[in-house]
């Protein structure tokens, strides 16, 4: 079974309806391994805060599906003083940003495949050389 990087994108799907989010969910099943960089704390609590900033939920809504993210399913974190060198060498190689290639060092480290739901970043890995370490969030979990 494929061991996948949940990026910010998708975790943020978990608690949220938006688009895709059914898709997402799908990579919650307890058979499959999932991981992030510690990165993608700050990324969701980032996104939850811009979703209460533009008055799409409550702050205590915005609080609850945090929590809820990280509680029932849980994700193996990885701290990222380890992947700073190679996020750098991933975004400036990739001419993308660095905290998205924090998930994507992480996946190539572990030989694990990142799945995001981030277009950008989805097309910027998937036309080069790291095409097979990322999956787009309708891609089934194999």
């Amino acid at each position: 079974m494929t061991t996948y990087v949940i990026d910010a994108s998708v975790a943020i799907k978990w608690a949220f309806i938006e688009n895709y989010c059914l898709e997402a969910i799908r990579y919650m099943d307890d058979r499959l391994q999932r991981m992030s960089p510690d990165i993608i704390l700050h990324e969701c609590n980032a996104a939850i805060q811009k979703k209460v900033w533009r008055n799409e939920i409550s702050a205590e809504i915005g609080w609850q599906g945090y929590e809820l993210i990280f509680q029932g399913k849980p994700i193996q974190l990885f701290d990222t003083k380890s992947l700073i060198r190679p996020a750098y060498h991933l975004a400036v190689e990739l001419n993308h940003a660095v905290y998205d290639c924090y998930y994507l060092a992480l996946a190539q480290q572990q030989n694990a495949v990142v799945v995001t739901a981030d277009r950008k970043f989805y097309d910027r890995v998937q036309a080069g050389v790291y095409a097979r370490l990322i999956a787009w969030v309708e891609e089934p979990p194999k």
